[in-house]
Order: C-alpha cells, then sequence, then structure tokens
C-alpha cells in the first residue's frame, strides 16, 4: 500500500519524518477495509508542514484544528530509508475531518468512523481541537461547520 510513498521518498530530498492523514491511515492499521487511491501526507521541513497529494506540488498545511497534542498519538508504521513514517489516530482523523464538514464525502465518513472510535477518546481530542480551533481561526467558516457537525451528530 505504501509504494507511492516509498516513490515519494525516493523522489524528494525529505529527511524529515511522514505523517498519513485520513483513510490511508485507517486502511494501514486495519481499522477498515477501503481501496486507496491517493494517500494524504504531512511532510515536515523543520519550519511548515506541507501537505502532499499524489502528484500534487506540496503546499503549506496549517494545522490548525487538531489539537497541538496530534504528534504524541501518532502510530509508528515502519521506517524506509531512515525516514519514520507515522499515521494519525483514528480520533484525529475524525477530528480532522470535521475541518471540511459539511462536505458529503466526509459526512459519511465520520459516521462510519463515529461508530469504532473510542469514544472517550473522541471527546477529548475534539474538545482540545475545538478550544485551540476557536482561538485561532479569524473567519466563521470554521464556527459554522463546527456548529453544523454538533448540530448533526448531537454533540455537545
Amino acid at each position: 500500500m505504501l509504494e507511492s510513498l516509498y516513490k515519494f521518498i525516493d523522489n524528494n530530498e525529505t529527511t524529515e519524518n511522514i505523517y498519513i492523514l485520513g483513510t490511508a491511515s485507517l486502511v494501514y492499521q486495519g481499522l477498515i477495509k477501503k481501496e486507496i487511491y491517493d494517500i494524504d501526507i504531512l511532510v515536515h521541513d523543520g519550519e511548515n508542514f506541507y501537505k502532499k497529494r499524489d502528484n500534487v506540488d506540496p503546499v503549506i498545511w496549517e494545522i490548525t484544528f487538531l489539537s497541538e497534542k496530534w504528534k504524541e498519538r501518532v502510530i509508528f508504521f515502519e521506517e524506509y530509508k531512515g525516514i519514520k513514517i507515522y499515521g494519525l489516530c483514528l480520533e484525529d482523523i475524525i477530528v480532522n475531518k470535521i475541518s471540511g464538514y459539511p462536505c458529503d464525502k466526509h459526512k459519511t465518513s465520520i459516521k462510519e468512523l463515529l461508530d469504532i472510535c473510542d469514544k472517550e477518546k473522541f471527546n477529548k481530542y475534539y474538545g482540545e481541537a475545538k478550544q485551540r480551533g476557536y482561538s485561532i481561526l479569524r473567519d466563521s467558516f470554521f464556527k459554522e461547520n463546527v456548529m453544523m457537525f454538533e448540530k448533526d451528530f448531537n454533540i455537545q
């Protein structure tokens, strides 16, 4: 499953850890079974995180909604050519998907993932992220997404 990631590492001069986001992380962990068409990753260059998706040029990815503790909860997958590959944990993946709410794809995914996650961890991570998100984001887009999510899923 990680062949495209190995190719990315082979073709780029990255020496930093790589973090797999979203569905690919869950498939690798064996939590869900789904065909993967792309792998979203974060690469840290010492200053910024860059999100890379397939053959798209890397873009700066600001971690605006995940709790600042997300890196403490990542799951080590393997090492390739000295680069450690990690994946986000299930509960942080759900929290990350909320930032893209109310996209229909995310709604469906969130519903399925909430059924299999550790509710206590999710509530804790979501609370941390929500507190951080409200303090960082200036526009109302984020707050509207959170309010819609909480209404749709009856979350306090």
